[in-house]
């Protein structure tokens, strides 16, 4: 246990977020949310929101291309919202929650990320699959 924590705006944000596909009244859907650890590994906050019609594999680009101003990666957490049909031609929609630690992140930053990992998917709730 890391003691980071998600803001309160964020956790809003992710409630809304996974209720956006069946309301009628949001004006705008996004297709992801990334997270990352910030305010000097105090908290977790949204740094990004995907456009509904993004991709999968821009989602992918876009979590893995983010660097800190020295030009090392950046770790994150982020959700996706999928719509997939199965084998037996069903159509899905679930939200899946990715952790995002690439090898080249520096050893602390991995740690953090580690540690945090799963009491954040506590705060955000019911609703994801991983």
């Amino acid at each position: 246990m890391s003691g980071i924590t998600a803001t309160p705006e964020s956790i809003e944000f992710y409630n809304q977020f996974k209720l956006q596909r069946n309301s009628k009244s949001v004006p705008v859907k996004y297709r992801y949310v990334i997270y990352r650890i910030v305010n000097n590994d105090q908290n977790i906050d949204v740094v990004e929101k995907g456009d509904w019609e993004t991709p999968w594999d821009d989602f992918v680009d876009n979590l893995s291309s983010a660097k800190d101003e020295k030009g090392k990666p950046l770790g994150a957490y982020a959700v996706f919202d999928m719509e997939f049909e199965t084998l037996d031609g069903r159509e899905q929609q679930k939200l899946v929650f990715v952790a995002y630690t690439p090898d080249s992140l520096p050893v602390k930053q991995r740690m953090l990320y580690g540690s945090t990992r799963e009491s954040f998917k506590s705060e955000l709730g019911s609703g994801i699959h991983y």
